[in-house]
Protein backbone atom coordinates (compact mmCIF):
# COMPACT_ATOMS: atom_id res chain seq x y z
CA UNK A 1 0.00 0.00 0.00
CA UNK A 2 3.18 2.66 0.94
CA UNK A 3 4.23 1.61 -2.18
CA UNK A 4 0.94 2.55 -4.61
CA UNK A 5 0.85 5.73 -2.17
CA UNK A 6 4.15 6.93 -3.29
CA UNK A 7 3.16 6.53 -6.57
CA UNK A 8 0.19 8.37 -6.46
CA UNK A 9 1.71 11.22 -5.75
CA UNK A 10 4.35 10.80 -8.46
CA UNK A 11 7.34 9.22 -6.23
CA UNK A 12 9.14 6.29 -7.01
CA UNK A 13 8.49 3.14 -4.96
CA UNK A 14 11.70 2.78 -2.78
CA UNK A 15 12.51 -1.33 -2.76
CA UNK A 16 12.97 -2.65 1.01
CA UNK A 17 14.41 -6.04 1.54
CA UNK A 18 12.28 -6.49 4.83
CA UNK A 19 9.16 -6.57 2.76
CA UNK A 20 9.61 -8.98 -0.07
CA UNK A 21 6.02 -9.07 -0.60
CA UNK A 22 6.33 -6.12 -2.45
CA UNK A 23 6.99 -6.76 -6.22
CA UNK A 24 10.13 -4.63 -7.14
CA UNK A 25 12.49 -4.58 -10.37
CA UNK A 26 15.92 -5.89 -10.51
CA UNK A 27 18.19 -3.73 -13.47
CA UNK A 28 21.62 -4.93 -14.53
CA UNK A 29 24.85 -2.46 -13.56
CA UNK A 30 25.22 -2.79 -17.62
CA UNK A 31 21.82 -1.69 -18.54
CA UNK A 32 21.26 2.32 -19.90
CA UNK A 33 18.26 2.81 -20.88
CA UNK A 34 15.44 1.58 -18.39
CA UNK A 35 12.20 2.74 -20.44
CA UNK A 36 8.92 2.93 -18.57
CA UNK A 37 8.17 1.55 -15.01
CA UNK A 38 5.26 2.07 -13.61
CA UNK A 39 5.95 4.88 -10.12
CA UNK A 40 4.78 1.99 -7.73
CA UNK A 41 7.51 -0.80 -8.74
CA UNK A 42 11.08 0.14 -6.79
CA UNK A 43 13.78 -0.14 -9.19
CA UNK A 44 17.29 -1.72 -7.48
CA UNK A 45 20.15 -1.99 -10.09
CA UNK A 46 22.42 -4.94 -9.39
CA UNK A 47 25.09 -7.26 -10.88
CA UNK A 48 22.60 -9.75 -12.43
CA UNK A 49 24.01 -13.26 -13.21
CA UNK A 50 21.87 -13.25 -16.84
CA UNK A 51 19.59 -10.68 -18.49
CA UNK A 52 18.72 -7.25 -18.08
CA UNK A 53 15.67 -7.99 -15.42
CA UNK A 54 15.00 -9.61 -12.75
CA UNK A 55 13.23 -9.47 -9.60
CA UNK A 56 15.40 -8.98 -6.41
CA UNK A 57 15.55 -12.54 -4.76
CA UNK A 58 14.75 -14.38 -7.86
CA UNK A 59 17.71 -13.21 -9.93
CA UNK A 60 18.46 -16.95 -10.71
CA UNK A 61 15.08 -18.03 -10.64
CA UNK A 62 13.68 -15.22 -13.49
CA UNK A 63 15.76 -13.03 -16.48
CA UNK A 64 14.27 -11.20 -19.47
CA UNK A 65 16.93 -10.05 -21.80
CA UNK A 66 16.21 -7.03 -23.58
CA UNK A 67 17.34 -6.30 -27.38
CA UNK A 68 17.31 -3.61 -29.98
CA UNK A 69 16.74 -4.78 -33.34
CA UNK A 70 19.88 -4.51 -33.89
CA UNK A 71 21.61 -5.98 -31.07
CA UNK A 72 19.56 -9.16 -31.39
CA UNK A 73 20.38 -9.20 -34.95
CA UNK A 74 24.34 -9.18 -34.26
CA UNK A 75 23.21 -12.05 -31.69
CA UNK A 76 22.01 -14.30 -33.86
CA UNK A 77 24.36 -13.73 -36.55
CA UNK A 78 28.22 -12.75 -35.76
CA UNK A 79 27.67 -12.58 -31.76
CA UNK A 80 26.04 -16.12 -32.18
CA UNK A 81 27.91 -18.26 -29.89
CA UNK A 82 28.26 -16.03 -26.86
CA UNK A 83 24.50 -15.32 -27.46
CA UNK A 84 23.88 -19.60 -27.51
CA UNK A 85 25.62 -19.73 -24.58
CA UNK A 86 22.97 -16.68 -22.14
CA UNK A 87 19.99 -19.01 -24.29
CA UNK A 88 21.44 -21.89 -22.63
CA UNK A 89 21.16 -20.48 -19.13
CA UNK A 90 18.14 -19.17 -20.18
CA UNK A 91 16.37 -22.17 -20.88
CA UNK A 92 17.60 -23.88 -17.31
CA UNK A 93 15.81 -21.43 -15.27
CA UNK A 94 11.74 -21.18 -14.16
CA UNK A 95 11.39 -18.30 -16.00
CA UNK A 96 13.01 -16.53 -19.21
CA UNK A 97 12.01 -14.32 -21.98
CA UNK A 98 13.79 -12.36 -24.75
CA UNK A 99 12.18 -8.92 -25.46
CA UNK A 100 12.75 -6.88 -28.39
CA UNK A 101 12.59 -3.20 -28.66
CA UNK A 102 10.99 -3.23 -32.15
CA UNK A 103 7.64 -4.41 -33.73
CA UNK A 104 7.10 -7.54 -36.13
CA UNK A 105 6.52 -4.74 -38.38
CA UNK A 106 9.79 -3.51 -38.01
CA UNK A 107 11.36 -6.27 -38.79
CA UNK A 108 9.61 -7.26 -41.98
CA UNK A 109 9.87 -3.33 -43.18
CA UNK A 110 13.55 -3.79 -42.68
CA UNK A 111 14.01 -1.14 -39.96
CA UNK A 112 17.62 -2.46 -39.52
CA UNK A 113 20.92 -1.87 -40.67
CA UNK A 114 22.18 -5.43 -41.31
CA UNK A 115 22.08 -7.31 -44.71
CA UNK A 116 20.01 -9.84 -43.49
CA UNK A 117 16.80 -10.77 -44.67
CA UNK A 118 13.33 -10.28 -42.24
CA UNK A 119 12.64 -13.67 -42.99
CA UNK A 120 16.01 -14.64 -40.96
CA UNK A 121 15.12 -12.59 -38.40
CA UNK A 122 12.12 -14.00 -37.59
CA UNK A 123 12.96 -17.54 -37.96
CA UNK A 124 15.61 -16.93 -35.42
CA UNK A 125 13.12 -16.01 -33.14
CA UNK A 126 11.16 -18.93 -33.82
CA UNK A 127 14.25 -21.26 -33.37
CA UNK A 128 14.93 -19.54 -30.05
CA UNK A 129 11.17 -20.11 -28.61
CA UNK A 130 11.31 -23.24 -29.65
CA UNK A 131 14.51 -24.91 -29.25
CA UNK A 132 15.49 -23.14 -26.38
CA UNK A 133 11.94 -22.75 -24.79
CA UNK A 134 12.80 -19.18 -23.94
CA UNK A 135 9.69 -17.10 -25.83
CA UNK A 136 11.29 -14.12 -28.01
CA UNK A 137 8.43 -10.96 -27.75
CA UNK A 138 8.30 -8.02 -30.38
CA UNK A 139 6.95 -5.05 -28.56
CA UNK A 140 7.92 -2.04 -30.63
CA UNK A 141 9.64 0.19 -28.52
CA UNK A 142 11.86 0.83 -25.59
CA UNK A 143 8.92 1.92 -23.60
CA UNK A 144 6.80 -1.00 -24.57
CA UNK A 145 9.31 -3.81 -23.72
CA UNK A 146 9.64 -2.21 -20.84
CA UNK A 147 5.86 -2.30 -19.89
CA UNK A 148 6.03 -5.81 -20.88
CA UNK A 149 8.59 -7.32 -19.31
CA UNK A 150 7.56 -5.31 -15.83
CA UNK A 151 4.14 -7.27 -16.59
CA UNK A 152 6.10 -10.50 -17.55
CA UNK A 153 7.84 -10.60 -14.41
CA UNK A 154 5.44 -9.57 -11.71
CA UNK A 155 2.61 -11.77 -13.40
CA UNK A 156 5.38 -14.68 -12.97
CA UNK A 157 5.94 -13.21 -9.05
CA UNK A 158 2.52 -13.28 -8.43
CA UNK A 159 1.65 -16.90 -9.42
CA UNK A 160 5.45 -18.13 -7.27
CA UNK A 161 4.57 -16.52 -4.36
CA UNK A 162 7.34 -14.38 -2.46
CA UNK A 163 9.69 -16.44 -1.11
CA UNK A 164 12.73 -15.49 -2.67
CA UNK A 165 15.99 -17.43 -2.42
CA UNK A 166 17.43 -17.29 0.73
Amino acid sequence: ELARSDAMRGVRAVYDPLHPEVFALALDTREQMVGHVPLDVPIVVAKLPMGDLSIPGFETRAAIDRKQLGDFIGCVTRDRDRFTRLLTQLADIDFAAVVIEASFADVRARKYRSQVAPSFVIGAAARITTQYRVPVFFCGSLDSSTDFAVRLLRTWWRRRGVSPEL
